[in-house]
């Protein structure tokens, strides 16, 4: 059984909530799980005092341009949506890293193969085990856009065990979808 915790907005108590409805189904003998999917705030282990144990990093594509193979077309700043890429007259493409959501369109649109495929690290995840619970916790980093992706990563990581009763505390304004990317 999964159980999405969620609220229309922050300090309404769904947190606090959250902890008490997972230890209490922990001392009725239920394997419980608590994920804590609020990555940009993440408070469970305030809450429980929980140490952050066991930390993962959560990659995204980052594109790597490989200047021999680059003719300055501009295709692939023309298909990024985002604005990460940018570039000047005469000059390869540049990077904003902190702009790209790592769909790779521009290593599709590039059509000499002069993007690869990179990485960075955007947030990390965390397990550790208190009141008989498994806790489970995301990070974001700091200006990262991607909460979805780390969230995707709690979720792949809090449900890798057969549990009883799974609980999901989300973000303030997040829907809970049991869909884990």
């Amino acid at each position: 059984m999964i159980i999405g915790i969620t609220g229309g907005k922050g300090g309404t108590g769904k947190t606090v909530f959250a902890v008490n409805l997972a230890v209490a189904l922990a001392k009725q003998g239920k394997n419980t799980a608590y994920l804590d999917c609020d990555v940009d705030c993440p408070s469970s282990s305030l809450i429980t005092g929980a140490k952050l144990d066991n930390k993962q990093e959560v990659h995204s594509f980052l594109p790597r341009f490989i200047e021999e193979k680059c003719n300055k077309c501009g295709k692939c700043v023309a298909t990024c949506k985002f604005n990460a890429l940018y570039q000047l007259k005469d000059q390869s493409p540049s990077l904003m890293g902190s702009l790209c959501i790592g769909c790779g369109a521009c290593m599709i649109a590039c059509p000499f193969g002069a993007i690869e495929e990179s990485s960075k690290v955007i947030g990390f995840t965390y397990a550790t085990k208190k009141y008989d619970i498994d806790f489970y916790s995301g990070e974001l980093k700091p200006s990262e856009l991607l909460t979805e992706m780390v969230v995707g990563a709690v979720k792949r990581r809090g449900l890798e065990k057969n549990y009883d009763v799974v609980i999901v505390d989300t973000a303030a304004g997040a829907h809970f979808r049991l869909f884990v990317p």
